[in-house]
């Protein structure tokens, strides 16, 4: 990481599952492809709100994902920053479906390939 100092608020229903998340400061990245050594830096930085009901999870603002190869859609392995709102659905402990996305989305796998 270049820069962070991130702070995250977690709301929690009466029965002690999140329901709302609240990320805000700063939060300046750096990746590479071990391969390549292609790098890029990349800033994340909150506030980014998160919110969880019935499965559905539901992020705004810039917020960086990575998934397992078979875990989103049963896709490969992704890496991406989203910039505006995504909406995942939980279907297991290891499977997660794409519902919505707006806003400009980072392929970083690409961009590092």
């Amino acid at each position: 990481m270049v820069a962070h100092d991130l702070h995250t608020i977690t709301f929690f229903d009466d029965r002690g599952n999140p329901v709302r998340e609240i990320t805000q400061g700063r939060l300046v990245v750096q990746m590479t492809n071990a391969d390549t050594g292609t790098s890029v830096v990349r800033n994340v930085s909150g506030p980014a709100i998160v919110t969880f009901a019935d499965g559905i999870r539901v992020a705004t603002r810039p917020a960086l994902f990575w998934f397992s190869p078979g875990q989103l859609d049963s896709g490969p392995g992704v890496l991406f920053i989203n910039y505006g709102r995504i909406v995942h659905q939980r279907l297991s402990e290891t499977k997660t479906r794409t519902l919505r996305q707006s806003g400009i989305q980072e392929d970083l796998c690409a961009t590092l390939g």
